[in-house]
């Protein structure tokens, strides 16, 4: 079942990057969507068998929104654990990743799944820079 965007409440802690712990104990919303997607998937695919992926039977339709679905929901994981390890031990990490929640809900599983990956850690810490700036910018003397 494809969702426009993932709610992320319990939230990921901030040390949220050891995959196999992740995939094995963790229950927080990205790694539960995750979970589910990723047996969604399963699913879909076995019910397709023989299906082309241009077929507009709904067994394929079906497959090809789970495929897109996980792809976007795994972007998405993968970028908080890449930026989780990417901040550990930072001052701001905290301040980060949750500009990043903020940003996961905020955009289409289309764009998770098609954009998301062509943009680098840098461009979004620099984002995040960015606009923390701009927000802040009022506020100092």
């Amino acid at each position: 079942m494809p969702f426009d965007c993932v709610a992320v409440d319990p939230d990921p802690t901030l040390d949220h990057y050891n995959y196999d712990y992740l995939d094995e104990n963790c229950s927080c919303s990205l790694c539960s969507e995750y979970k589910r997607a990723k047996e969604e998937l399963e699913e879909a695919e076995a019910g397709a068998v023989g299906e082309g992926w241009k077929s507009m039977k709904p067994k394929a339709k079906r497959r090809r929104d789970a495929h897109l679905h996980m792809l976007a929901i795994s972007n998405q994981r993968d970028l908080y654990c890449e930026m989780s390890f990417l901040t550990q031990n930072k001052r701001d990490s905290a301040d980060i990743l949750a500009w990043l929640l903020i940003k996961l809900r905020s955009k289409k599983n289309s764009w998770w799944a098609n954009h998301s990956a062509k943009k680098t850690l840098s461009a979004w810490i620099v984002e995040w820079a960015t606009e923390r700036d701009l927000t802040t910018a009022g506020t100092r003397k």
